[in-house]
């Protein structure tokens, strides 16, 4: 009887650890987690959906100083439930999955007020 209870005590406490690590951190100890592990002074903590599960997008700023990244802001996906940065680049099978290129297809019209049009459209 005894070794029921404890087995049943054993399984709920492993349970209540799998939810509990599958639910999402605050926005202020990721904040935190994030200023001290990468030196910086973080700007914003918002949710963001994914298709893996939920983030979050910190903006962040670099410390001022002499280097040219001195007070540069970047945005980074953070995994809401580790805390952990979320890679931007996946490999897959046949190499990265980026983004898709601009659509650069010249006109149909070659004269040379389309083209200009084209040209200064896509910068």
């Amino acid at each position: 009887m005894r070794r029921r209870h404890s087995m049943r005590l054993g399984i709920t406490a492993a349970a209540a650890l799998l939810i509990a690590a599958a639910a999402p951190l605050p926005p202020d100890q990721v904040a935190a987690t994030i200023a001290q592990r990468y030196g910086v002074k973080v700007l914003s903590v918002k949710p963001s959906p994914a298709d893996d599960g939920a983030t979050y997008r910190v903006v962040v700023m670099n410390p001022g100083g002499n280097a040219n990244d001195a007070f540069g802001v970047t945005a980074l996906v953070v995994d809401a439930a580790t805390g952990d940065l979320v890679p931007q680049f996946r490999n897959l099978a046949s190499g990265y999955d980026l983004a898709a290129s601009p659509d650069r297809t010249p006109p149909a019209d070659d004269s040379g007020a389309a083209i200009r049009r084209m040209t200064y459209r896509n910068q």
